[in-house]
């Protein structure tokens, strides 16, 4: 027979303790291996993942009813901390933060920018565009909340073991993880995101092509180049739209499934939100 153990009675003697208030000097090992992998997948968009899948992109090229070779290639493309647009009057701070998304019920996301060029018979008219703000993984490189000690943490309302790995994206304030069988969420998200430049060049060049079909012609300015981006559009929303809902934009993107890519990250409670990250 083993003797039961008596129950101590709770106690918050723990709280009078002059080093209560205090935050940690390191954030828990253990928390914040649950948030690793997929901080480490989207990190990899930054540092090397984004560049190949720009170099594989198909550059579209063509001829002109007027007998002129175009080609249509992004030579750059870069991500953006998420901060308040610099023409916003009485801002203190340009950073923008996780909790503020929360608290706001909006994206936490940041500016995509890509260099664009188009060659019309030899000679290249090269602009940079912004394709609108797209979702930021938080604590990746792009996140403000990176390397930021437990102190940091709690100085901008953050839990002080923050691991992570996750978008806060528009619907009612709630975190997603993106979780796909033998994806992590990083190499998802590029699959969907290279799908969404391609489209974007396509456009490009259907649009310019629908002038002549229409009897019209297009002069290749600077001025005639940015509204034909404006046309085309941004890919912030159609990014934005697959991690709230989880299914991806087109059948474009070589997965087993299409649909239920992403989940809610439900914080009940605590053990019930650990659950989550797998």
């Amino acid at each position: 027979m083993y003797s039961k153990k008596e129950m101590k009675c709770p106690s918050l003697k723990y709280t009078h303790s002059k080093d209560f208030k205090k935050a940690p000097k390191t954030q828990n090992p253990y928390l914040q291996c649950l948030g690793a992998p997929h901080i480490d997948s989207f990190n990899y968009i930054l540092e090397e993942g984004l560049e190949l899948a720009r170099a594989d992109l198909v550059c579209p090229e063509f001829e002109l009813p007027t007998g002129e070779r175009v080609k249509i290639s992004i030579d750059q493309a870069a991500f953006s901390k998420p901060n308040v647009p610099v023409q916003a009057v009485g801002v203190k701070n340009q950073k923008i933060f996780p909790t503020e998304c929360r608290q706001r019920a909006a994206t936490y996301k940041g500016d995509f920018k890509i260099r664009i060029t188009f060659n019309v018979n030899g000679k290249c008219i090269s602009l940079d565009r912004s394709l609108g703000q797209i979702p930021i993984m938080v604590k990746s490189k792009a996140c403000h909340l990176a390397d930021m000690s437990p102190e940091e943490l709690i100085k901008h309302n953050e839990h002080p073991d923050e691991w992570g790995g996750y978008f806060v994206v528009k619907i009612e304030g709630a975190d997603a993880v993106m979780v796909q069988e033998l994806l992590l969420p990083g190499h998802l998200y590029l699959q969907v995101l290279k799908e969404r430049l391609q489209g974007f060049l396509v456009g490009l060049k259907l649009n310019i092509l629908r002038k002549y079909q229409t009897g019209q012609t297009f002069v290749f300015t600077e001025r005639d180049l940015q509204m034909l981006l404006r046309k085309v559009g941004d890919i912030d929303k159609r990014m934005e739209t697959f991690i709230s809902t989880g299914n991806a934009p087109s059948n474009n993107v070589t997965l087993t499934q299409y649909k239920g890519l992403t989940i809610m990250a439900e914080n009940i409670n605590r053990m019930r939100y650990m659950a989550h990250f797998k």
